[in-house]
């Protein structure tokens, strides 16, 4: 430390400090890019690391037409059961209509 001024004022120090150590941090080298495939496959493995598995689900297209007019054909034949009346009737007897609000 080097005082800096005339004697009895205030003075300014300097500090001068280097370091040559050859353990000091650098810049990280950037790895070479991944592909796609590999970016996927190191999350799945993360994932599966943390306990889970894929699943895939199937469900049906309703943008399909004639996935459609299957779905109207059988609520068609359930409005008519004979005992529809009786099952609308269980439902709203057993179902929670207070979870709703």
């Amino acid at each position: 430390m080097i005082p800096v001024g005339p004697p009895g004022q205030l003075s300014i120090a300097f500090v001068t400090v280097t370091c040559y150590v050859a353990a000091m941090p650098t810049t990280p080298r950037k790895s070479k890019p991944r592909t796609p495939r590999e970016r996927m496959a190191a999350r799945r493995a993360r994932l599966r690391a943390q306990g889970l598995r894929p699943v895939q689900h199937w469900v049906p297209d309703l943008r399909n037409p004639k996935v459609l007019a299957e779905i109207r054909r059988e609520v068609k034949m359930m409005a008519q059961h004979p005992e529809n009346d009786a099952i609308d009737d269980w439902i709203e007897s057993v179902y929670d209509w207070e979870s709703w609000k």
